[in-house]
């Protein structure tokens, strides 16, 4: 940060290069990217904080990227991004919707540090995400295996 510079004056610059390297005809010019939002984006390093996707790699997963809450706001879950918002892919986030981890109850959620609950969650949504890959796996193999039956019944002729 330059001497004269202000935090303000860093988000700006910090909006700046996101909107410059990723532009996307998705994002209207009207949209900013608050200082919650760029904050979560440096703390996590650019990184699903559950699976560890690289979200600035690319542009498609940059502009899916979601902001979640660890303890869901159903579940009594905090506004506040230095305890309870966490940058998430997609997949992860979508998969982890308003679960909590069958081990943890929320009361014990609340009383955790951001990086403990993240420890808590993480196991959980990786689980959920190896399972679902699985369930997608057996569906593909099953296709292929209703294909060759066909094929050698004689419905390949």
């Amino acid at each position: 940060m330059a001497m004269n510079d202000t935090p303000a004056d860093n988000y700006k610059d910090m909006e700046k290069k996101l909107r410059n390297r990723w532009m996307s005809p998705k994002l209207p010019e009207n949209v900013r990217w608050t200082k919650e939002a760029i904050e979560i984006m440096l703390r996590a390093n650019g990184y699903c904080e559950y699976c560890g996707a690289d979200i600035v790699g690319s542009p498609e997963v940059f502009w899916s990227c979601q902001y979640d809450h660890v303890l869901p706001k159903d579940h009594g879950g905090e506004e506040d991004y230095g305890l309870n918002k966490v940058l998430a892919c997609a997949k992860c986030n979508s998969i982890k919707r308003k679960r909590l981890p069958p081990d943890v109850t929320k009361d014990e959620m609340k009383s955790m540090e951001l990086p403990d609950r993240i420890a808590a969650v993480r196991p959980m949504v990786l689980e959920l995400r190896r399972k679902q890959r699985l369930i997608e796996i057996y569906a593909n193999f099953r296709e292929v295996l209703e294909l060759r039956r066909a094929q050698s019944n004689g419905g390949g002729r």
